[in-house]
């Protein structure tokens, strides 16, 4: 369990932290338009409904805030980046099938909201390009990202 802990959290064998979260989080309250606290507690009553498993009643008791409330900058859109983006080459997305992070059903979804090409792998890891191994995804992912040259639309790896 430590293992895993220490890998969600990027920790060195040093016993330092990446700074992933923080990144994401950063990008999160600079890159979309914040939801006010109550978009946020609508949203987490949603999940807790589709998800009841997971009981959500710290962020369904009261008006539950938003984790970039108290960032110090506005974010720099003001309406979601998906539908702002024109003129972008076609995406490469690669999903694995067995990722314990991200589910490969949000990786097929990501690749048709993008209108993009989706690269299935299948394996049980969250990372795939130049972290598994597989010369397959490494030469699929480094062809999109020196030529933009997409794989085919049924390719697949493996780890």
């Amino acid at each position: 369990m430590l293992a895993l802990r220490d890998a969600f959290y990027a920790r060195t064998a040093d016993g330092a932290y990446g700074n992933d979260l923080d990144t994401n989080i950063a990008v999160r309250c600079m890159d979309s338009p914040r939801p006010t606290p109550e978009e946020q507690t609508a949203l987490a009553r949603k999940i807790g409904e589709a998800a009841p498993m997971f009981a959500l009643d710290a962020f369904t008791a009261g008006t539950y805030h938003s984790e970039c409330e108290a960032w110090p900058a506005p974010p720099t859109r003001d309406e979601p980046w998906l539908s702002a983006v024109e003129g972008v080459p076609e995406t490469l997305v690669v999903s694995v099938t067995g990722d314990p992070v991200t589910p490969h059903e949000g990786g097929i979804a990501m690749a048709k909201a993008l209108g993009g090409s989706l690269l299935t792998v299948d394996g049980k890891q969250h990372g795939a390009y130049l972290l598994g191994g597989s010369k397959c995804v490494d030469d699929a992912v480094s062809s999109y990202l020196l030529d933009l040259e997409t794989p085919p639309a049924d390719a697949r790896c493996r780890l």
